[in-house]
């Protein structure tokens, strides 16, 4: 998805030819072919390892809020939810994006808009306090092994 053979610099900024994407933030502005190719590695192991962060996330139970920048028609919301649920059905997400009648014609929006959109939605510290607790819980059980789970910690195997 973020082949070098399908970037090509528009206008100062650099586009994915093949899926229509520009990467204004992976790449400055005004380079050269030459300066793609050099700065294209680093942009790719970013751009990687964001695709891994964006896949753990899906994978989790949530709850997650994905929110677009701009407006995004209807169709393309509910062929996203289709996808979202199919590659994970217990996920419990929504997604979000600017409506038209807030859009500036910029990814900055309106700043009214969006606080009005996002107002409805918050992060319980509890929620994320558990959340923690399970991951580090888990991690702890897969480096001790199966054989772990339940049982009190020895002196070989300290509390953390």
């Amino acid at each position: 998805m973020f082949e070098r053979a399908d970037l090509l610099i528009r206008s100062g900024v650099v586009w994915n030819g093949r899926h229509q994407t520009s990467h204004q933030h992976e790449f400055p502005r005004g380079l050269t072919d030459d300066q793609l190719d050099l700065l294209y590695p680093s942009a790719r192991a970013r751009h990687d390892h964001l695709c891994r962060r964006t896949r753990a996330l899906l994978r989790q139970r949530g709850p997650l809020l994905l929110v677009f920048s701009r407006p995004v028609a209807t169709e393309m919301i509910e062929e996203l939810t289709r996808g979202v649920s199919r590659y994970n059905p217990r996920l419990a997400f929504h997604l979000l994006a600017e409506p038209i009648e807030g859009s500036i014609g910029d990814w900055t929006g309106d700043t009214e808009v969006w606080n009005s959109m996002l107002s409805r939605f918050s992060i319980d510290p509890l929620h994320r306090l558990v959340a923690h607790a399970a991951a580090a819980y888990r991690k702890r059980l897969r480096r001790r092994g199966p054989a772990a789970a339940g049982q009190a910690p020895t002196l070989s195997q300290p509390l953390e």
